[in-house]
């Protein structure tokens, strides 16, 4: 039996998931991490359906909007036991995150499902819904190999808080327009442009490291930019770009170079990117490796892009 936005105790329901999020990550305080979603699911203000037999809740589906991000909902999917996914399961939850997904033309996006097994993921196949796996990487400035690379002529820099802001979020998004990564940014330009701010202002992620975080103009315009900041006391590459129409110049590499020589006060410096890039390949070639650590994210299109 299936039903929406029922009465269940939603901690009841999430505490395997909690559980093992815990013992996967056991630095971060997961229970509390869960609390305002358990709270929200209790009193029914995000939607949800759930999937029951014998009175028990077997199988479970939420959404719920991201902050910064009006063209998208989160999904979270799973079951209590393994035992209890199959593919009419499965169908089910998917189906119904999309519909509510596609009523708003919104993009569905979701971590690695717990609990369903391989029924699940080929239920995603079915519908068209793509993985993106991003690995962490790592670097020494301090041992990096740099090549003294200069700027072309025409080419200059300036701190990215010196930048205009609509035309740097800009650029960063059309320069993964066409990646994997890009379900990462917003499709509005104002939302773009918030995320930007409230990154550059410290208030996500971290504070900003200004001497890792610089624009390049050309002509004026903003052709390319990187953003690093200090989390947990160690410097992190959250953007490095070149916009397409740039690309094949030795922008990046220069980029590259010149963010890791500017933190040559630390031991470390690490990034985040797509495991099937080109710019992972880059990084491998300029001297990161990769941590070991990893993220799935899984999404569906939908509606028109804005812009």
């Amino acid at each position: 039996m299936e039903l929406s936005n029922v009465k269940v105790d939603w901690e009841n329901v999430l505490d395997p998931e909690i559980q093992q999020n815990e013992k996967l990550h056991p630095d971060l305080p997961v229970r509390d991490m869960y609390r305002w979603v358990i709270d929200d699911l209790n009193n029914n203000r995000m939607r949800s359906r759930v999937i029951m037999s014998l009175d028990r809740v077997i199988g479970y589906a939420f959404l719920y909007p991201a902050t910064g991000f009006s063209d998208r909902y989160f999904a979270s999917f799973g079951f209590k036991d393994p035992l209890s996914a199959n593919t009419e399961r499965s169908n089910i939850l998917l189906d119904w995150a999309i519909r509510e997904c596609r009523k708003e033309n919104r993009k569905l996006l979701f971590n690695e499902p717990f609990n369903t097994g391989p029924e699940f993921h080929a239920s995603m196949d079915e519908r068209g819904i793509r993985s993106l796996k991003r690995v962490e990487m790592t670097a020494n400035p301090g041992s990096f190999r740099f090549s003294s690379m200069n700027l072309p002529d025409g080419y200059t820099r300036t701190g990215v808080q010196s930048a205009d802001l609509s035309a740097y979020s800009d650029a960063l998004y059309s320069a993964f327009k066409s990646e994997d990564e890009s379900i990462l940014i917003s499709s509005y330009p104002a939302e773009r442009k918030k995320v930007l701010s409230d990154i550059l202002s410290g208030r996500l992620y971290g504070a900003i490291i200004h001497e890792g975080s610089f624009a390049l103009l050309h002509a004026g315009k903003v052709v390319g930019g990187v953003t690093t900041l200090l989390n947990s006391a160690i410097p992190f590459i959250s953007d490095l770009f070149i916009v397409p129409e740039e690309q094949g110049k030795g922008l990046g590499s220069y980029l590259t170079e010149n963010v890791v020589s500017s933190l040559r006060i630390y031991k470390e410096v690490r990034l985040w990117t797509d495991e099937r890039s080109i710019a992972h390949e880059m990084y491998l070639h300029r001297g990161f490796t990769d941590t070991g650590r990893t993220e799935t994210l899984y999404y569906l299109r939908t509606g028109k892009p804005q812009g």
